[in-house]
């Protein structure tokens, strides 16, 4: 999957992350998880998809950017409502990349972070 240019139209990038969204979630699919799609809107904390598997549960949310790095804020905020929710870990996954801080914070916590390059299959230590 090659990540798309986001479309100008609000309704056009509202598409695209949809299809963003499914295509993560079919990746986490083939991994073995179950994936429950839900949208990223309202309380649910910004959170996407809710993997569960081997009895565990993942919370994962979806950045498609192409013109900026996602950054700590979005990592901290997902490594709460991982806390609130009682969820085993997480995921970011993004059409970009992330900061430094972003990476710093993730670092030793429960929280995976898939960048542009990992998305799109190429060798870079991980494959999604």
């Amino acid at each position: 999957m090659r990540p798309t240019a986001i479309a100008e139209d609000p309704e056009a990038a509202r598409e695209q992350l949809h299809e963003f969204e499914m295509l993560v979630g079919e990746a986490f699919r083939r991994r073995g998880y179950t994936v429950e799609e839900t949208g990223g809107h309202g309380a649910d904390g910004g959170v996407d998809l809710v993997l569960s598997k081997a009895g565990q549960r993942f919370l994962v949310q979806c950045k498609q950017w192409k013109t900026s790095k996602v950054g700590v804020k979005i990592i901290r905020e997902l490594y709460g409502v991982i806390a609130a929710k009682g969820a085993a870990g997480g995921f970011v996954v993004t059409s970009g990349v992330f900061t430094d801080d972003a990476v710093a914070f993730a670092a030793g916590k429960r929280i995976d972070l898939i960048d542009g390059c990992l998305v799109e299959g190429r060798a870079c230590g991980y494959t999604f």
